[in-house]
C-alpha cells in the first residue's frame, strides 16, 4: 500500500492477512508465500502445500503426503539425499535445501517468522510495483535475497520516486525502477535473480 507520500510501506501487503505462516512452509523447504502460484489471484492459484485443495501435480508433495507421511522433507530418513528432492531442488529451487537445514537447526517457528517479514515486503511490492508482468521476478528476489538487501533496494527506489525521478502514478515506470534496483543490489552481492 502506498502512504500519503506515495511510498510503499514496508510490510504493507495484506493479500493474505491472518494466514498461518507455519502452514506456508512447503514440504520441500520453500515458503509458499514466495511462490507466484500462491500469490496469484487467478482461479488456478495454489493455496499452499498444507491446504486441502493443493494440486497433486507436485512430486515432492505426493512423496511427502502419500508415500512417506512426513510434514517436511527434513523429517524424512532419506533427506537430503532423496532422489525426488534432489532432482527438484537442483533444477528449480536453489534455497530449498538451505531452508530445510535452517528449519532443522533453528526450528519452524523461528524460520517462519523471518519468512513472514519477507512475505509482507513481497506483498507490498506486488501491490505497488507490479505492472502485471513482475510477480515471478519479485517472488524470486524475495526468496533469494537477504531481507536487509531487499529493504535497502526498496528504500532506494522509493527515494527516487519521492524526488520525482520516477513518476509515482506510472506503475510501469515504478516496476521498471524497482526491478532494476533489486537486480543491481542483488548483482553487487553475487546473487542471481535469473530464472
Amino acid at each position: 500500500m502506498e502512504s500519503e507520500s506515495g511510498h510503499c510501506e514496508k510490510g504493507s501487503g495484506m493479500r493474505h492477512e491472518g494466514v498461518n505462516d507455519e502452514a506456508l512452509a512447503g514440504y520441500c523447504g520453500l515458503y509458499c508465500g514466495f511462490c507466484a502460484k500462491f500469490q496469484s489471484v487467478a482461479p488456478s492459484r495454489c493455496p499452499g502445500c498444507h491446504s486441502e485443495e493443493v494440486g497433486s501435480y507436485c512430486s515432492i508433495w505426493r512423496c511427502a503426503t502419500r508415500k512417506k507421511g512426513v510434514e517436511s522433507c527434513s523429517d524424512c530418513e532419506e533427506f537430503p539425499d532423496c532422489e525426488v528432492f534432489t532432482r527438484r531442488k537442483v533444477m528449480e529451487w536453489p534455497t530449498a535445501g538451505e531452508n530445510l537445514e535452517t528449519i532443522v537447526r533453528d526450528g519452524l517457528r523461528v524460520w517462519t517468522e523471518a519468512q513472514k517479514r519477507r512475505r509482507l515486503v513481497l506483498e507490498g511490492l506486488l501491490d505497488d510495483y507490479n505492472e502485471g508482468r513482475s510477480m515471478a521476478f519479485y517472488c524470486r528476489a524475495v526468496s533469494r535475497m537477504p531481507i536487509g538487501l531487499i529493504e535497502e533496494a526498496v528504500r532506494d527506489v522509493e527515494e527516487r520516486i519521492a524526488s520525482g525521478d520516477v513518476d509515482r502514478e506510472d506503475v510501469k515506470q515504478k516496476a521498471k525502477a524497482m526491478k532494476a534496483g533489486l537486480t543491481e543490489t542483488a548483482t553487487t552481492r553475487g546473487i542471481s535473480l535469473d530464472k
